[in-house]
């Protein structure tokens, strides 16, 4: 009987209530072995984890991927995240399992430790889990599920707030523990932009707390000096922790496009407008999800526009504002009756305020001169788009805010009355915004609604505005229904869980709306056509041109599931690595500059010669392009045909993937290269144009003067390898047609030999005579010496976590 009674106390505790409610907002996949069809799940995510799952069950480190812009590192690319301990999941499970399973993961652990951390601040059960619940099921939450990465960037930040916390206020070791933990989580999940504003919440609450720190009248010297360090520290041993992933991530950034930072106005684009702030309150005043319901600008995407917490959730956060200044005390019957105590810290509620203001301030983007000054003077800012991101810092702090608002009115009859006629009325201002908006006002609507939007999204707009208006008014409902319930219930326990059920009903709500269509086995499935095609292909390469590629930004939010099988058959993006299909090209956060050097003059027709983009072909060892012609963008998310508009270019490469070359130039690096590739007297068949990378010695000259074309050798792919050999020959150098990037190493015969950078993006070695065998292995330095670094940080943590047997520098023991 007790065993039972635990059980069932268990079952009721906040943390499972809130893991039951993320399985109910996610039901439609958690309880069927179905997952979602998204976009960059399909495109970018699924790929990624499938090329990590065959390396790791290989028993291979996940280091380089052969099927992308002709090879480029695979754990370099911080999206891949392969430290992330919830992508682990991939290794072992089939990816829709997988990918359901840390949906729901995401959502709970961010509910669970967004309601811890209001709990350690003083807020009873039901406050904290509404917190937690605000935060998880927000509408930027549940829209950012199609990009786990962000998701894994966003998550944590409730832990390294309560491990600020604990170290700063409560004087607690394992507080830097816990802070320096979700640091490590939050940057190898793998997404930098959230990882750094998370960063920057926990900056934002360290410079709160740091007048109390440093002024603690209980603490030693030492003590004071330990809590105002505890920042520094948990960021120096959370980014030692991720050093694995962040080492060699600065090596392949030096290599990429992102060494230089974004133009001013491709920084700030996707900036939240002014009209995008009524999504505080209305989560569809901009469009539904997808681009063909969606009028919200130059947002494009939905996802963009997504700050909201519920009607509910707001007006419970603005309940918070008293406690600004401790202020929110009860009537006092006699003179000398004592003052009520704070709901929480004020310097609590001022930073949750500041955080919720920043976010609103960045989201804006260039709607203000804040963000384009940040943009050109504050390092980091430059490197990064999409400013309206930033709506997470509206939601994560406007969740604890909302949480404490409802701890502050559940304390008295009188403020819970208030509020409720405030809801009440916020709600009947929503019903009768829907009627005029469907009525006489319809043309203001439409004004507001589309101010600052192409014209194209107006046939959006006319298509779902009833949607929307039916949605406002189901949403202003939901709301006079709490305001009434207030009113009429007079245990104040009861009003306040209702108010928790109304806020998590409207959510739900929302969450629905987003109509995310859902498969059974769809991402592991390779198409019967794409596996003739890398049978055709044996090895070569596809080319597929970038206006190809964009295509696919075009399924954001699709509903229709042809239009996704269209896009894998179409090999979009990355989708052409679990069909087994090597691309020249593809789409990476960190895409190579040289790849796109080369990619510009082949798609320039107007100025490069025929013959000069034969060669680049050539030198690719492209074997076919796809392009899609007669699909208009806006069309894409209502295909009927799973093959529509493809076209097939065939081309046969004539160098080989692997060759022998008599001969060999060595230039310097940069432009010349370039120019002497493309010059209408060079013949890449016969003649290899070398750089000499840092560290390696010069070439030697060749033996004679090249006569014969390039031969080609047989070769092989391997986990971060490639293999070449034959027999007889007059030696020279092999060039390999697999980019080139620090940390290859090559062995011919068994001896070590020089690594050299062929034709601007290969890779070049120095063969002898006769019977050879080489040996090309992918060991960068950068992810032993991230290895290492991470080493220590996980020994400084194991030190962090050992127990304090007595009361030291930091305060009372945590053991």
């Amino acid at each position: 009987m007790a065993n039972r009674t635990s059980s069932l106390r268990r079952l009721a505790s906040p943390d499972a209530i809130l893991f039951l409610v993320t399985i109910a907002f996610l039901f439609d996949v958690a309880l069927t072995g179905r997952a979602y069809l998204l976009r960059d799940i399909l495109t970018f995510f699924h790929p990624w984890q499938t090329a990590v799952k065959e390396l790791v069950r290989g028993g291979a480190l996940p280091l380089w991927n052969h099927d992308t812009y002709c090879g480029i590192p695979l754990l370099a690319n911080l999206q891949s995240g392969v430290f992330y301990p919830l992508n682990w999941l991939y290794w072992i499970l089939p990816f829709d399992v997988a990918l359901t399973a840390t949906s729901v993961l995401h959502l709970a652990i961010g509910a669970v430790l967004m309601r811890r951390f209001l709990g350690r601040i003083g807020l009873s059960a039901t406050p904290a889990l509404l917190g937690g619940a605000l935060f998880a099921f927000s509408t930027w939450t549940v829209s950012y599920l199609e990009f786990p990465m962000k998701l894994g960037s966003a998550v944590w930040t409730p832990l390294l707030w309560s491990g600020l916390l604990d170290a700063m206020r409560f004087g607690q070791r394992r507080g830097v523990l816990r802070a320096a933990i979700a640091v490590a989580l939050s940057v190898v999940a793998g997404y930098p932009q959230l990882a750094f504003f998370g960063l920057l919440s926990g900056t934002l609450l360290a410079a709160f707390l740091f007048p109390e720190a440093a002024a603690e009248p209980g603490a030693t010297p030492a003590g004071r000096l330990h809590r105002v360090l505890a920042w520094p520290v948990a960021l120096g041993v959370g980014a030692l922790v991720a050093a694995a992933q962040l080492v060699p991530a600065a090596e392949m950034t030096r290599w990429s496009a992102k060494t230089e930072p974004y133009e001013t106005v491709v920084a700030v684009s996707r900036s939240l407008p002014w009209k995008g702030l009524a999504g505080l309150v209305d989560p569809f005043f901009l469009g539904f999800p997808g681009i063909d319901r969606y009028w919200g600008g130059d947002l494009v995407e939905y996802c963009f526009g997504a700050i909201g917490i519920g009607p509910l959730g707001l007006l419970l956060a603005l309940a918070a504002l008293p406690t600004l200044a401790g202020m929110g005390r009860r009537p006092r019957r006699h003179r000398g009756e004592p003052a009520e105590a704070p709901v929480v810290p004020a310097v609590l509620t001022r930073f949750l305020l500041a955080g919720t203001v920043l976010g609103l301030v960045l989201a804006l983007g260039r709607h203000t001169p804040i963000y384009p000054w940040l943009h050109d003077h504050v390092p980091g800012f430059g490197r990064s788009r999409w400013p309206s991101t930033a709506g997470f810092l509206v939601v994560l702090h406007l969740a604890p805010l909302a949480a404490i608002g409802l701890a502050r009115v559940r304390r008295s009859a009188t403020r819970l009355r208030h509020l409720a006629f405030a809801t009440a009325g916020v709600g009947l201002a929503l019903v009768l915004a829907a009627l005029l908006a469907r009525g006489p006002l319809a043309e203001t609507f439409r004004a507001m609604q589309l101010a600052g939007s192409p014209p194209y999204q107006a046939e959006a707009y006319e298509a779902f505005r009833a949607d929307w208006i039916s949605s406002l008014l189901v949403r202003g409902s939901l709301v006079l229904a709490a305001g009434a319930v207030g009113l009429v219930v007079e245990i104040r326990s009861r009003a306040t869980v209702a108010w928790v059920v109304f806020a998590l009903l409207d959510l739900f709500l929302a969450a629905r709306s987003l109509e995310m269509p859902t498969e059974r086995g769809f991402y592991d499935r390779v198409p019967a056509e794409s596996r003739e095609l890398a049978a055709e292909l044996d090895g070569r390469r596809l080319y597929t041109p970038r206006s190809t590629d964009q295509l696919g930004n075009f399924l954001y939010g699709c509903r229709n599931p042809t239009s996704f099988v269209w896009a894998q058959r179409a090999l979009l993006c990355n989708a052409n690595v679990p069909a087994g299909v090597a691309q020249v090209q593809g789409c990476e956060p960190l895409n190579p500059r040289r790849h796109e050097a080369f990619v510009q003059i082949f798609d320039d027709e107007a100025k490069t010669p025929h013959a000069i983009r034969e060669r680049i072909f050539d030198l690719w060892d492209a074997a076919r392009m796809l392009e899609v012609k007669g699909v208009p963008p806006r069309d894409v998310p209502d295909l009927e045909d799973p093959e529509a508009g493809f076209t097939w270019n065939h081309h046969e490469p004539r160098l080989g993937r692997a060759s022998v070359v008599s001969g060999w130039r060595t230039l310097e690096e940069g432009p010349a290269v370039l120019e002497t590739l493309f010059g209408p007297s060079h013949d890449p068949g016969r003649i290899t144009l070398l750089e000499v990378p840092d560290g390696q010695p010069e070439p030697p000259e060749p033996q004679r003067t090249p006569t014969g074309r390039a031969i080609a050798v047989e070769w092989t792919n391997g986990p971060n390898s490639l293999r070449a050999g034959w027999v007889g020959g007059d030696g020279g150098m092999l060039r390999v047609l697999e980019s080139w990037a620090p940390g290859w190493e090559a062995r011919v015969n068994g001896q070590p030999a020089p690594v050299y950078r062929a034709d601007f993006l290969f890779l070049a070695v120095p063969v002898p005579p006769g019977t050879v065998t080489v040996e090309l292995d992918y060991r960068p330095k950068s992810v032993r010496n991230g290895l290492l670094a991470s080493a220590g940080g996980l020994l400084l943590l194991g030190l962090l976590a050992w127990p304090q047997r007595r009361s030291g520098a930091l305060g009372p023991t945590d053991s």
